[in-house]
């Protein structure tokens, strides 16, 4: 048997790095009794109207509309860019975020682990698998780095890793 690695729908996505960084967002959708909380329960790829960052976010990983643009799971540059560099995805890699989210995170600085426990963590809710020894020399911490900044690169290293964003 064979099995083809596949790039991840912009709504596993989206749902991926809310996972990975405890930042669920309820997206409220005309007609529905209760916010949703994942974005593969979205009904209709104009939703959710009340939300721009989200929407643009499922654009941007070609979720596509019924009108102008066909759904694409083609990775391109642009995606790499956008999950490298964009404020509404970055943010929810902080431990304070302003307090809006209690990210992952946060979390991590609050449980009483090593370095190496706060690292393994990290890999198993970002990619869903323990750090080879070589990932965890690599991860490791550099004296003279808060933290803080290490759990907060580390996450934002994983989130933007091939593995993230494809289904080996």
């Amino acid at each position: 048997a064979k099995r083809f690695p596949r790039r991840l729908s912009a709504e596993e996505i989206y749902d991926a790095v809310a996972d990975a960084t405890q930042t669920a967002v309820p997206m409220f959708v005309e007609g529905f009794d209760k916010p949703l909380m994942r974005a593969v329960q979205l009904p209709d790829p104009s939703e959710p109207r009340n939300n721009g960052n989200i929407t643009n976010f499922l654009a941007q990983f070609g979720r596509g509309d019924w009108w102008t643009g066909v759904r694409s799971d083609r990775p391109t540059v642009l995606q790499v860019l956008y999950l490298m560099n964009d404020f509404q995805v970055n943010y929810r890699m902080l431990a304070t975020a302003n307090g809006v989210f209690n990210t992952r995170v946060a979390a991590l600085l609050q449980a009483p682990l090593d370095d190496k426990q706060a690292a393994t963590q990290l890999f198993l809710a970002t990619l869903g698998r323990y750090p080879t020894d070589d990932e965890l020399r690599i991860a490791a911490r550099a004296p003279a780095t808060s933290r803080e900044t290490w759990l907060s690169d580390l996450h934002w290293a994983l989130v933007n890793k091939l593995d993230f964003i494809f289904n080996y």
